[in-house]
């Protein structure tokens, strides 16, 4: 039709030019295993109720922990967001939020601080699946069976056609 310039001109380019590939989507992706590790954990959820004053309260060892362990368990897990909340006229509570969208909660109900510790560890070191039992390992027998174990040397000796 007629003479364009701009037109000839990306002609040109895209002659001598490699042609350009999109953008990748180079985001990064949590794998688990390759390169990152990504702790199953995000969220604590601790909910309690405050003992009164000279009784001693089902919460007991859950407030203990929280004065004693809280800060050092925050430092070691910085991945983690704990949320505390006062909660009435209910049993103490441990709610962990895993990456899996699973929840776990464990009643701490009447625990004393060390064991407290110990389900709150549990809760951070597990994956947030569902918690399987397997079954036990079949028993074997300790002599042999009823026909012998087959040998290459003594074949002859037992195969009868």
């Amino acid at each position: 039709m007629g003479y364009h310039p701009a037109k000839q001109v990306l002609e040109n380019i895209s002659k001598t030019v490699k042609k350009v590939l999109p953008v990748q989507n180079t985001v990064s992706r949590s794998r688990n295993g390759s390169v990152t590790y990504t702790p199953p954990l995000q969220h604590l959820h601790i909910y309690y109720d405050h003992p009164r004053l000279g009784g001693g309260g089902t919460s007991k060892g859950l407030v203990d922990w929280i004065h004693a362990n809280l800060i050092p368990f925050a430092y070691d897990h910085p991945h983690v967001e704990i949320a505390i909340q006062n909660r009435k006229q209910l049993p103490p509570e441990i709610l962990g939020v895993y990456n899996t969208g699973h929840e776990k909660r464990i009643i701490v109900k009447g625990l004393d601080r060390r064991d407290v510790h110990k389900k709150i560890m549990y809760l951070a070191e597990t994956s947030g699946g569902p918690d399987r039992s397997y079954p036990l390992p079949v028993l074997r027998a300790k002599g042999e069976g009823v026909d012998p174990v087959w040998n290459p040397f003594n074949a002859e000796k037992t195969f009868h056609p």
